[in-house]
């Protein structure tokens, strides 16, 4: 996840929880399954709106969490080695 998406939603949490608060309503409202059908949805809607299905398709793919499998330790022991 990029530093910007991770920036975008906490902002857009944010703004929401203030949002509420200046409306006068309780910000536990948005603890409901409601809300984050509502939130949730509408990121994925957006989503869909704003990418090609070709593109979406790709989308599984760039969240798949794999561990690391390289050895940085030997790497850089390999890369000082060159400039050494």
């Amino acid at each position: 996840m990029e530093k910007s998406t991770l920036i975008g939603l906490c902002a857009g949490f944010i703004s929401l929880g203030i949002g509420y608060v200046m409306k006068g309503a309780d910000p536990s409202i948005l603890l409901t399954p409601a809300a984050y059908l509502i939130i949730i949805g509408g990121t994925i809607s957006c989503l869909f709106t704003g990418f090609t299905m070709e593109q979406m398709s790709v989308f599984p793919k760039l969240i798949k969490w794999e561990p690391h499998t390289r050895d940085f330790s030997r790497e850089l022991g390999d890369q000082t080695s060159q400039y050494v």
